[in-house]
């Protein structure tokens, strides 16, 4: 067999390294972060009621929307689905940078769940913070235009990020990079 038949391997582009690697330094973090925080995060949600005495301790629960009202008895479900993703990113990373195409699909489904995730953690989180915003822009000015400033930036964050992972979901959809991973 001489070389001009043999079928070069494809290039390996510098967008799927410099991607692969970004994700496995950030789950590790995440992951290192969240298991340093995990005993805190269990002792504090241990005792039932703990967290939701001291979430609605200056407010009446009527100004709370009904998911932030549920989130406190389902904390440590959360917690634990958290790390779990971390796990998967860390794991699909690797898989990512060894060329692996499942690695690839199971990273295109990831990074659609950060986009919705994203997206629902900004409303959800505008909406606890500021429940004149789930309601009414105009109401959210109060006299206080600093919560309307934040939650403006906030949200152009969260839209921001999701515009930077459907790019790299259209790049990692893009004809040279599949042809990379077989």
């Amino acid at each position: 067999m001489n070389d001009a038949t043999a079928a070069a391997p494809p290039q390996r582009s510098t967008f799927v390294n410099v991607v692969a690697w970004i994700l496995i330094c950030f789950s590790m973090m995440q992951m290192l972060v969240l298991i340093s925080l995990l005993p805190n995060a269990m002792h504090t949600t241990s005792s039932p009621g703990v967290m939701q005495q001291s979430m609605y301790a200056d407010r009446s629960t009527e100004d709370f929307p009904l998911h932030a009202m549920l989130m406190p008895p389902y904390f440590q479900v959360l917690v634990v689905l958290y790390l779990a993703c971390c796990a998967f990113m860390l794991v699909s990373s690797i898989g990512l940078l060894l060329r692996k195409n499942w690695a690839r699909l199971l990273f295109i489904i990831l990074l659609l769940l950060g986009i919705a995730l994203m997206l629902g953690l900004g409303v959800f989180l505008v909406s606890l913070l500021y429940p004149a915003l789930y309601t009414g822009l105009l109401a959210a000015f109060n006299g206080s235009l600093g919560s309307a400033i934040f939650s403006i930036l906030f949200m152009l964050l969260s839209f921001s990020i999701s515009f930077l992972l459907a790019w790299i979901i259209k790049r990692l959809l893009s004809a040279p990079i599949r042809a990379e991973f077989g």
